[in-house]
């Protein structure tokens, strides 16, 4: 039990700064003005894109890698989204300079994840967010983090990782 509460108060502390991480519900045919292009697609359908200035690119495999994890933890399953590394915070629109290290656009699916220190938690919260709504997850509760797989599919840095 000590354990778990350690986690969960450590994914608290994640939540706070990833804050705005919900998602948009609005379609937008340019895909929420980030465009289509990417650099990589691999096999499960995941696409990605690094923004200029992100100072270490991420690599596709690398990328897949998390989100295959975090579909095995959830025990949901959809193809890849289109991940965007961005090189800082972003806001609610997914612009620069917000407080937002991730963002998760519902319709069509895409989803930002800005470079930094805790980069592998943001991207498997953010995945959670995407898998919960490919699986038709009520969104008001998905923007809320109404689901257990908040807190069991994310690793908060520094805790250990259970499951």
């Amino acid at each position: 039990m000590g354990m778990r509460t350690g986690l969960f108060s450590g994914l608290v502390a994640l939540s706070a700064l990833v804050t705005g991480c919900g998602a948009n519900n609005e379609t937008q045919p340019d895909n929420h003005g980030f465009g289509w292009y990417f650099e990589a697609q691999a096999a499960n359908g995941l696409i990605l894109r690094n923004e200029a200035g992100v100072v270490d690119p991420v690599s596709v495999a690398v990328i897949v890698d998390i989100y295959d994890q975090t579909r095995a933890c959830t025990g949901l399953n959809a193809p890849g989204p289109f991940v965007i590394v961005v090189p800082g915070p972003v806001d609610e629109t997914g612009r620069p300079g917000g407080q937002s290290l991730g963002l998760t656009f519902y319709q069509p699916p895409l989803i930002l994840i800005a470079q930094g220190p805790i980069w592998v938690q943001v991207a498997q919260h953010e995945f959670v967010h995407y898998l919960l709504d490919q699986a038709v997850f009520p969104r008001e509760r998905n923007d809320t983090h109404d689901s257990a797989f908040f807190v069991d599919c994310v690793h908060a840095a520094g805790l250990p990782v259970t499951g």
